[in-house]
């Protein structure tokens, strides 16, 4: 459940660095904006889904008002896609401040964006129930989350993509 700020934060409490270590950081999911929580203990989703979309949802889940479903299933998506961008940017200057701290101990960093059940190339019967059984809303924060991830490992030289790895 950790993100990458959690992680940039432990990396500094660690004080038996050498010259020469390495620092992996393997990232993604957790960091893509599903139940992302800033360093201040806010959970963004409440923050940034609006009450009338939230109110859809409940409509249509508590009472099965169908057209309630339909309105959550279009704006939902959008304001999840705004909460993938926070956590993005989140995620973004955390690795910019890890990258700095270890090049002031001389320590080489790799990050590692980590494959997951959206991006891989073929799936299992089990893992296509399991992505069935997953939120839409999780479907779209990751993998709008994951298209910025990939241009920035392509253009980051300590960082590399194993999002197709299996």
């Amino acid at each position: 459940g950790a993100s990458m700020l959690d992680r940039t934060k432990m990396l500094k409490e660690l004080v038996n660095f050498d010259s020469g270590d390495m620092a992996v950081f393997y990232f993604g999911d957790n960091d893509s904006g599903w139940h992302y929580s800033t360093e201040d203990g806010i959970h963004l989703s409440e923050e940034l889904v609006p009450l009338p979309v939230q109110a859809t949802k409940f409509l249509s889940t508590t009472f099965g008002f169908e057209i309630a479903g339909w309105v959550y299933n279009e704006l939902a998506p959008r304001w999840m896609r705004k909460y993938s961008e926070f956590a993005v940017g989140a995620t973004m200057a955390a690795f910019r401040d890890a990258y700095e701290y270890c090049r002031s101990r001389e320590v080489e960093m790799l990050v590692v964006l980590q494959p997951n059940l959206y991006t891989l190339r073929t799936k299992h019967p089990s893992e296509v129930q399991a992505e069935n059984r997953f939120s839409n809303n999780l479907k779209t924060v990751i993998l709008h989350a994951y298209e910025q991830y990939e241009k920035w490992v392509k253009e980051t030289p300590y960082a590399v993509s194993a999002t197709h790895i299996f």
